[in-house]
């Protein structure tokens, strides 16, 4: 089974290569890139200092493209994906996602396009993917779920689990940032 990992997520004013430093020192091992069609330039910039500062620092960092749910076409999320390919990231994550069928579809997409080394995690949000579950884990690489008290969240996790799959669970109660004193 896999080890338990730190994920940090960036937001657009995160690209201080100080801060980076930090985190990379502090044992962060995914850094997540939550961005939209028009952030695309500094999450760019975001994994370039990211991958620089780490292949000096011999320290490895993997980089989680999320690919934030918005009113953007098919097609804008269809070139979120393939900026993520280019850009060489670990893992891609969506919020879109709802069916095994949309995943199998996305993961067609990264396979097509040079991203079969690239894991699709899709993210377990609003309760539609519930009736799916079985299905999205058999065409994903893993699930990504709020850790809260709901049974049927618990349920998903354990599946996720029983089918050796990547799981990620979020917290607002580890709201972590690192700060000098």
């Amino acid at each position: 089974m896999g080890k338990a990992r730190i994920i940090y997520t960036f937001e657009k004013s995160d690209d201080k290569t100080d801060f980076f430093e930090e985190l990379v020192f502090g044992k962060m091992g995914i850094a997540r890139l939550a961005f939209t069609n028009d952030e695309t330039e500094a999450y760019q910039r975001c994994a370039y200092q990211l991958k620089q500062l780490c292949l000096g620092m011999e320290m490895p960092v993997s980089i989680l493209m999320d690919i934030q749910e918005t009113n953007e076409t098919r097609e804008q999320m269809k070139e979120n994906i393939l900026f993520s390919i280019k850009e060489n990231v670990d893992y891609v994550t969506t919020s879109f996602i709802h069916s095994g069928k949309q995943a199998r579809k996305v993961r067609e997409l990264l396979n097509e396009n040079g991203g079969t080394e690239i894991s699709l995690i899709v993210k377990i949000e609003d309760g539609q993917e519930n009736e799916e579950i079985d299905a999205i884990l058999e065409a994903a690489d893993g699930v990504m779920v709020e850790s809260d008290p709901c049974m049927l969240k618990r349920t998903i996790m354990k599946k996720a689990f029983d089918a050796r799959k990547i799981l990620i669970t979020t917290t607002q109660m580890l709201d972590f940032r690192v700060s000098s004193s």
